[in-house]
């Protein structure tokens, strides 16, 4: 009886069946294959969050020196003719605009420096842009304002109040951007598309406008 005991005891101990091995090495690889295309998702979004997050740094700095030129221009124009013009939702903005600028850019106090942001569609196979333009009395100079990994869709600007104070128009005015576009994440050529809203109020009172700055 211990005889049989001990050989029944050295049979349970024999190795995997060439089914249980085949079926253990297909449970693992499955699991590898989940894990890998895991690792990759999580590499791809990774990836996709550091080119968004340079994209919105490049766009963030563009506004914001946008916006600190507009707050303290005066004769807010949808266009660069020189005329304060409204350019209201309704009427669908525009894609230009412009405005007389606070500082003495040529250094000409008599002339009036005019400043204009426009939307600018690249060459073949280039990105779109946002241009500023100096205008004055020496000439002008355009410079693209967002790199070329930032690639613009859609730039307008809608604007409201610039009706003067004496007129009867006794909104401030005010200066709404927005902007679309699309960046693509490397190496997998995938597209993210953003989208940004701000908005700009003329900080020179309306009923002084027409004095100096």
């Amino acid at each position: 009886m211990l005889f049989l005991n001990k050989k029944r005891r050295v049979k349970n101990n024999q190795g995997f069946l060439l089914a249980e091995l085949i079926v253990a090495l297909f449970i693992f690889s499955l699991f590898v294959t989940i894990s890998i295309g895991s690792i990759i998702g999580l590499l791809d979004a990774n990836r996709k969050t550091q080119s968004l997050k340079s994209v919105m740094n490049n766009l963030n700095l563009a506004l914001d020196s946008m916006t600190k030129e507009i707050a303290v221009g005066k004769d807010y124009d949808c266009d660069w003719e020189g005329e304060p013009t409204d350019c209201s939702f309704t009427s669908g903005g525009a894609t230009t605009m412009s405005f007389i600028s606070n500082e003495d850019i040529d250094g000409n106090p008599e002339t009036e420096d005019r400043i204009t942001y426009r939307f600018q569609v690249g060459s073949e196979g280039a990105s779109g842009y946002i241009e500023r333009r100096i205008s004055t009395a020496n000439g002008g100079l355009a410079i693209p304002m967002t790199s070329p990994e930032v690639n613009i869709t859609n730039l307008s600007f809608f604007v409201d109040g610039t009706t003067p104070f004496t007129e009867g128009d006794y909104f401030q005015p005010r200066v709404v951007i927005w902007i679309d576009g699309v960046t693509i994440d490397r190496p997998r050529d995938v597209e993210s598309s953003f989208h940004v809203q701000t908005s700009v109020t003329q900080r020179v009172p309306d009923n002084i406008v027409g004095d100096s700055l």
